[in-house]
């Protein structure tokens, strides 16, 4: 029986479809989730990260430094330690950036992808462990900052993941979260074209209001949140929308000035596309 990965009720209704899976809210607590099966979301995973998808990172190093220095800054406003482990390190480019820029930091990641694990090896001469998020192989209370990077998305063992975040943490320790907006002004305007929706890989879908109040109910104090995303990011997603044929392509080029004044109403009011969350356990 599918359950949901918060409250565990069994009790849905339909949101909507995409690429043939169903995406459930929960009854309960309000969590919508991919409605798809560990098999399904394994073939995925597998085809998806590839040799080619990590060498395809390299592109987006020069922005990625960019997003990785705000959230440094933001970091270190609230934490006066300077051990911190990124769970999903991917390619390793944000622990590589901080072996750059913050040597005096001491850095570490986790990552269960054999392909990004290699890759993120070889980007960083780092130790990288294998391993999940609902399995982190460190001893308790050991990290002054734990990062997540469109992480909590992929996995539906929510509550049992947020345990393991705050068992690694030491006490007053710092978690740090992006992830999807599905009540973004972004996925409001091109539905189910939102790249990241990315079904059936991320299992769980978030809002900032849900986020928040999640991270509450479990005993984090927040310290800081917002939503934003890169505005390439954000015209090429709506352009996505209108490029089925000319007419639509020219409904876009003359909403281009609207399409971007409601992205800086977005992140006025917290409908960004990306979801940051820092926290204190």
């Amino acid at each position: 029986m599918f359950r949901c990965a918060s409250c565990l009720t069994n009790k849905f209704i339909s949101y909507r479809y995409i690429s043939g899976f169903a995406l459930i809210q929960c009854v309960k607590c309000g969590l919508l989730q991919t409605k798809t099966s560990e098999s399904e979301r394994f073939k995925y995973v597998q085809k998806k990260y590839s040799v080619r998808y990590a060498q395809e990172y390299k592109n987006a190093w020069s922005k990625l430094n960019q997003r990785f220095a705000r959230h440094m800054a933001l970091i270190e406003r609230y934490s006066s330690g300077k051990k911190l482990l990124d769970i999903g390190c991917g390619t390793g480019y944000f622990l590589k950036y901080l072996t750059k820029q913050y040597s005096s930091w001491s850095v570490f990641g986790v990552e269960p992808s054999n392909i990004l694990r290699k890759e993120a090896i070889k980007n960083t001469g780092l130790e990288i462990r294998d391993g999940e998020l609902c399995n982190i192989p460190f001893k308790d209370n050991c990290f002054d900052v734990v990062t997540c990077y469109d992480v909590l998305e992929h996995d539906a063992r929510l509550a049992k993941n947020i345990d393991e975040l705050k068992r690694v943490l030491k006490p007053g320790g710092l978690l740090f979260v992006q992830a999807p907006n599905y009540k973004s002004i972004m996925a409001m305007i091109t539905g189910n074209y939102w790249d990241w929706w990315c079904i059936p890989d991320h299992v769980l879908h978030f809002s900032y209001l849900y986020l928040i109040k999640y991270l509450k109910t479990n005993g984090f104090t927040i310290q800081e949140s917002y939503t934003y995303e890169d505005r390439l990011d954000y015209m090429s997603n709506i352009k996505g929308k209108f490029s089925s044929n000319y007419l639509l392509k020219l409904i876009y080029i003359f909403l281009i000035p609207l399409f971007l004044i409601s992205e800086w109403i977005g992140w006025l009011t917290n409908r960004g596309g990306l979801i940051v969350v820092v926290a204190r356990k």
